[in-house]
Parts: structure tokens; C-alpha cells; sequence
């Protein structure tokens, strides 16, 4: 039981400082350029795999990750599933000011929800 609050802490603790890092003014994206977008778009992806892999993957915690993703989905006032849609957010921005740009977003990775939806689905075919 220690060594569970002790991760779900650290977990937490990351989230927390991980958004606080990310947290930009509103524009900020404009300046961006095609290849800085494309990086945001792999940044925010592999955020969301490693977030999920270290939260449930790992652990094969099947019924944690669906009632995570059941408050992700739901915009559940809780911070993990408030960051997912933060984070879901700057995707869907960044992308939007991508494609105004002209940039070829055809290989960007998917958004962060839907990640977090693909591992519950791994998870869930391993049962």
C-alpha cells in the first residue's frame, strides 16, 4: 500500500509539473514552424503513451485504465483526466494551426485521448 501512494504521487507529481512546463500563451503556436508542429504533435503523443504505460500498462491494470478513460472521455474534474484534456486540446490547436499553415499533417501521430484509448484496447485484448 505505501509503494502504491508513493507511485500514484510521483505520478501525479509529474503530471503537475509536466503541464505547468507546457503551459503556453494563447498564439504562441502561430509562430511555430511546420517541423515545430510536427515535434509538438510527437511530443504530446509520446507524452500520452509513456503517461499511459506508466499508469496502467505496465502494471496490466485493465479496469484502472477504463474508468480513467470513462473520466477522460467524461472531462471529469480530476487532474490526471483534466491534463489528458488539456493536453487533447493543444493537439487539436496544434494541428488546426498546422494544416492553416499549409504544413502536411498526414504523419502526425494521433491525439493524446486516442492513445490513451489504444492502450485500453491492448489491454484489454490481453485479458
Amino acid at each position: 500500500m505505501k509503494y502504491l501512494v508513493m507511485a500514484v504521487s510521483f505520478i501525479t507529481l509529474s503530471i503537475v509539473l509536466l503541464g505547468c512546463a507546457l503551459d503556453r500563451p494563447s498564439g504562441a503556436g502561430k509562430k511555430l514552424t511546420c517541423e515545430e508542429h510536427q515535434s509538438m504533435a510527437i511530443f504530446l503523443n509520446d507524452w500520452a503513451k509513456n503517461n499511459f504505460d506508466e499508469a496502467y500498462g505496465k502494471k496490466k491494470d485493465f479496469d484502472g485504465a477504463i474508468a480513467q478513460f470513462f473520466m477522460i472521455k467524461n472531462k471529469a474534474p480530476f487532474p490526471y483526466a483534466q491534463l489528458f484534456n488539456r493536453y487533447q486540446a493543444k493537439a487539436q490547436e496544434n494541428i488546426s494551426l498546422a494544416k492553416k499553415k499549409g504544413c502536411d499533417v498526414s504523419t502526425y501521430p494521433m491525439f493524446p485521448i486516442e492513445q490513451f484509448e489504444v492502450g485500453v484496447d491492448s489491454l484489454k485484448n490481453e485479458k
